[in-house]
């Protein structure tokens, strides 16, 4: 019995140790035919990839091909449609031109052209350079048409012809603008001092040429004709006053003038009949003051009585010492036993 149960449990032991046997065999195979199955899978998928890669780059090489033998074809084109475009423009636009107005055409082709100025200005543009404009040369301020009226309408002796001046009127009034636009600032003392005495004149002659006829000048603005500030120097308002006591008296502090300016009465010192100039001025004061001082019509000088214009009474302040500035030009000497006295002034026209 022991024996027959130990033959059993061999028998089955053998069995158990076949079948692992067999089992293990099978495992082994299977996984060999993995291992090839995914050996074959990766060569496969190796070869598809490099198949791929291929295709890409002979791809690639084409598509390059083709646009090397397309893009000359296309500038071409581009080129070929730009002129074509061009020529079509101008084509268009030579026979607008021509179609629009051939009766201008006509007229143009026989009718010379004239450059306007703009035109030259256009084209000195284009060139590069501008025309140059031709200034005309502005002539230097003076007296001379002051001095032709003068001559025309005034007297040796100094009676003054406002009926000449009036007609003369445009004349008068172009040399009174003159005036007015320059202002002798800068000019030597002289030559300032010559122009404030002709401005003074020619205001003065302008006002009674404007309200001719006239009997005085006391008729005029209430007797106060001087004060009124009626005339435009530089931009500056001035009454003949002005001119007379802030300027030739005040500025240049010479007395002599009392016998230059003309208030265009009987009893002022005459007017000159030539304007007054900056180079012969000291000389032209001094024979005024002597002719005025010297002339009966007014002033009696003798030894022992003095009859003196009213200039002298009024201005007194001007010459300091009366009797010493006369005296300077008296042909008979004032002293201090001389009796002196003033004359009536006559306001009439010194016509």
């Amino acid at each position: 019995m022991k024996k027959i149960i130990f033959s059993f449990n061999t028998t089955l032991a053998f069995l158990f140790v076949l079948i692992f046997a067999v089992s293990c065999s099978s495992n082994k195979e299977t996984d060999n035919k993995t291992s090839e199955t995914d050996t074959s899978s990766e060569l496969l998928s190796n070869k598809t990839e490099a198949g791929n890669e291929i295709d890409y780059a002979e791809t690639n090489q084409a598509e390059e091909e083709t646009l090397a033998e397309e893009t000359p074809t296309k500038v071409n084109n581009t080129e070929d449609e730009k002129n074509n475009k061009k020529a079509e423009t101008k084509k268009t636009a030579t026979s607008k031109i021509i179609d629009s107005s051939p009766k201008i055409n006509q007229e143009t082709a026989s009718t010379p052209t004239k450059t306007t100025p703009k035109r030259e200005l256009r084209n000195a543009e284009k060139v590069g350079t501008t025309p140059k404009k031709v200034e005309k040369p502005t002539k230097p301020f003076s007296h001379d048409s002051w001095n032709v009226l003068l001559q025309k309408y005034v007297s040796s002796t100094g009676k003054v012809n406002y009926a000449g001046f009036k007609k003369d009127k445009a004349k008068l009034g172009a040399y009174l603008k003159l005036l007015s636009a320059n202002e002798p600032s800068g000019k030597s003392r002289n030559d300032q001092m010559a122009y404030w005495i002709n401005a003074y004149n020619a205001f003065t002659v302008g006002l009674i040429a404007d309200n001719y006829p006239v009997s005085s000048i006391l008729k005029l603005d209430n007797g106060k004709t001087w004060m009124v500030k009626r005339i435009t120097i530089g931009g500056k308002k001035y009454s003949l006053e002005d001119i007379e006591k802030k300027v030739l008296i005040g500025k240049f502090k010479e007395p002599r003038i009392h016998f230059a300016i003309n208030c265009a009465a009987k009893s002022c010192p005459p007017l000159k009949n030539r304007a007054w100039k900056g180079s012969s001025l000291n000389s032209d004061l001094d024979r005024a003051s002597k002719n005025f001082i010297n002339s009966t019509s007014y002033n009696e000088i003798e030894k022992k009585t003095a009859k003196l214009s009213q200039i002298f009474n009024w201005y007194k302040g001007d010459f300091s010492d009366v009797n010493a500035f006369i005296n300077k030009y008296a042909d008979t000497q004032i002293t201090g036993k001389t009796k002196v006295s003033f004359n009536e002034y006559n306001w009439n026209l010194n016509n």
